[in-house]
């Protein structure tokens, strides 16, 4: 992620920096999805974890946003913008908006899923 820092313009923040924001701040975060969780109990709810330089953020979607964004949902790097919750004691995001972000080299197998 750190190479592709600079282009994701200066409204980005590092997943670490959610540890000190505050209940409720709107913040956008980038990174890889790593994780993807769709809890039959949740009504929908989708739960992803994204991986930065810096470390890890669960972003929480709800069924009505994931299904907008579920094709930028696929992306390699994804670019997240939502509002800090702190429901269970750790930073989540409650996201808002989604987007994939366009890679300007083409990624190891590794990190694109390709097997």
């Amino acid at each position: 992620m750190e190479f592709l820092r600079p282009m994701l313009g200066k409204s980005v923040r590092h997943a670490a920096e959610a540890e000190k924001a505050p209940e409720g701040q709107v913040l956008t975060v980038a990174g890889w999805p790593v994780a993807r969780q769709h809890p039959r109990g949740e009504m929908g709810t989708v739960f992803v974890t994204i991986e930065d330089e810096t470390g890890d953020l669960q972003l929480i979607l709800w069924p009505a946003v994931f299904e907008k964004y579920r094709t930028a949902m696929n992306g390699t790097i994804i670019k997240a913008t939502g509002s800090i919750s702190r429901w269970d004691g750790t930073p989540s995001l409650i996201v808002s908006q989604v987007e994939a972000v366009p890679l300007p080299i083409e990624m190891p197998r590794a990190h694109t899923g390709d097997r």
